[in-house]
């Protein structure tokens, strides 16, 4: 782990967060979209949802919310 900023290096997997924990739901506008983050991407969240990964534009985002499953 890389000094207490929640950031992981590949191979550290088994210190990383539970994949059960907190998930991001993101209004953009019309969607919601909830998973959990990935990674970034241009500047941009990537998260991992149930219908596969979704890139989500900083300036498109309307609301964040912290839960603790996706609906």
């Amino acid at each position: 782990m890389d000094a207490g900023f929640g950031l992981y290096r590949l191979g550290d997997e088994h210190n990383a967060p539970s994949a059960k924990g907190p998930r991001l739901q993101v209004a953009t506008g019309g969607e919601n979209v909830c998973g959990s983050v990935t990674r970034a991407s241009g500047g941009s969240p990537v998260l991992a949802t149930a219908f596969g990964e979704r890139h989500i534009v900083l300036a498109a985002i309307t609301a964040v919310r912290i839960v603790e499953s996706c609906p």
